[in-house]
């Protein structure tokens, strides 16, 4: 399903921004152009403005003078002295091409008033006038829609009469550049097309990456809290059927298990709704000021008892200074020492050390923008934060299990057989965590063993925690 929509959303983004840069890329060729047309068009008026003034002042014409005009400015010229074409005058075979020299003659005596043939409009002074034509050839330079030459008529006095000239200047090599251009643009523009394609592809594959990689999740979740729910319904079932066949000598041992493995579906569900509601941001916390020092104190003092039936070392340590409060929910909190302690307790061997500690530091930003913390002795600052750590000196967790422990469903091979634990309490004390804007972390313990660390943020006052309503 993801690849498909991969394609799909590739293709979309391709296709909407492709029609842009289409668009972009005709609007710049149509400027172009039209900068190419008219830059054309002002070189030929002004090449034969220079060109009539210098044949107005001259008594005579030269032939060589003349070829050579044509050749300098690419032009084909039509001369008449008295109406009479001179000897220079070349009659080409090009049919189109005397099909514009008759066009523009037309022009001009209908639409300008000048007739090179006859004189009319002559004046004592140069007249001339340019214009474009189109071939009358369907077979002409280009078509019918795009003038095939750029066109000029011309009357210039002589003491013995008029001399008439037309010009034409074929748009050929025009044409042949506005098509190299276009050419080049569109070249450009499916390469852009392609880089659209290859960013569409890869943006649109980061963008769907995380959505996939959740749908996994959820995948893996459902089918891991199905196989924990099954097994103590499994047992469920088969304590009810034992009653009720007669098979159970002693009815109670078995109500006994059934009401433990009840309860203990019962912590299952409870703990997937507590990750449902996180996931769903409809999870709130209360925050309140909390003397964290007085916290761990009576979270050590519950637990001091288990730590003696199993054998256990169990400290703490407290700041000797006075701590302000720390701003946080008081029973999420200690939701979270129990996970972190209770997890301890059931995987580490007996004789070993748990130590439960607190400290109050502010962090100080290093030239190289690492984070640092520094114990503070008194009163509060901004960016201060509380660091309580739970840490053993057991046999620790390994490297390449140390991100996976906060997975949800994730156990450790030797705890599969520990029936109170489903792999879920790590995932919710990070959840709580989370959502008072501090993080928790697994580290190596010095000596050995592993050492969870929570950060909480110090200042009340600079940290908006999440309100009621606000998740």
């Amino acid at each position: 399903m993801f690849r498909r929509l991969h394609t799909q959303l590739t293709l979309f983004c391709t296709l909407i921004t492709g029609l842009i840069l289409i668009l972009m890329v005709c609007v710049c060729l149509v400027i172009s152009e039209t900068g190419l047309r008219q830059q054309s068009r002002a070189s030929f008026s002004s090449n034969l403005l220079s060109f009539y003034q210098e044949l107005e002042k001259d008594s005579t014409l030269s032939f060589e003078r003349l070829s050579q005009a044509e050749h300098n400015y690419g032009v084909v010229l039509q001369f008449t002295d008295q109406g009479v074409p001179l000897f220079y005058q070349r009659f080409s075979k090009d049919e189109d091409l005397s099909l514009l020299f008759d066009k523009a003659r037309e022009t001009a005596s209908a639409q300008y008033g000048i007739d090179p043939d006859t004189g009319l409009g002559l004046q004592n002074r140069l007249l001339h006038v340019e214009f474009a034509v189109k071939s009358g050839s369907p077979t002409g330079f280009w078509n019918l829609r795009r003038p095939s030459a750029w066109a000029s008529a011309a009357l210039i006095p002589k003491s013995s009469g008029f001399l008439g000239i037309i010009v034409l200047q074929p748009l050929t090599a025009l044409f042949a550049r506005i098509w190299r251009q276009r050419l080049f643009f569109g070249a450009a523009g499916l390469f852009g097309l392609a880089l659209l394609l290859l960013f569409s592809w890869r943006f649109t594959a980061r963008i769907l990456a995380p959505i996939e990689e959740n749908r996994r999740k959820q995948t893996r979740f459902v089918a891991a809290a199905s196989h924990e729910l099954r097994s103590p319904l499994t047992v469920m079932l088969s304590c009810v059927s034992a009653v009720r066949n007669g098979l159970a000598p002693d009815p109670g041992t078995y109500l006994e298990t059934v009401e433990a493995e009840g309860m203990r579906m019962s912590r299952l569900i409870s703990d997937m709704l507590t990750l449902a509601n996180a996931d769903n941001h409809s999870w709130n916390i209360r925050p309140a000021p909390v003397e964290l020092d007085t916290l761990l104190l009576q979270t050590w003092e519950s637990f001091e008892t288990l730590a003696r039936l199993r054998g256990l070392s169990w400290e703490i340590r407290l700041p000797d200074e006075p701590l302000p409060p720390c701003l946080c929910d008081r029973e999420r909190i200690v939701q979270v020492l129990e996970i972190l302690i209770d997890n301890a307790f059931s995987y580490i061997p007996k004789g070993c050390r748990i130590r439960l500690s607190l400290d109050y530091a502010a962090q100080e930003k290093q030239p190289d923008g690492v984070f640092c913390a520094r114990r503070q002795k008194s009163g509060r600052q901004t960016g201060s934060v509380f660091r309580i750590c739970v840490s053993d000196n057991g046999p620790g967790i390994p490297d390449a299990q140390k991100e996976q422990v906060f997975e949800r469903f994730h156990r450790l091979d030797n705890s599969r057989k520990d029936k109170s634990h489903f792999g879920l309490g790590l995932s919710i004390a990070k959840e709580i965590i989370s959502l008072h804007k501090g993080t928790l972390t697994l580290e190596d313990a010095p000596g050995g063993g592993a050492a969870f660390w929570i950060l909480l943020p110090g200042d009340c006052g600079s940290h908006a925690l999440a309100l009621p309503g606000n998740l």
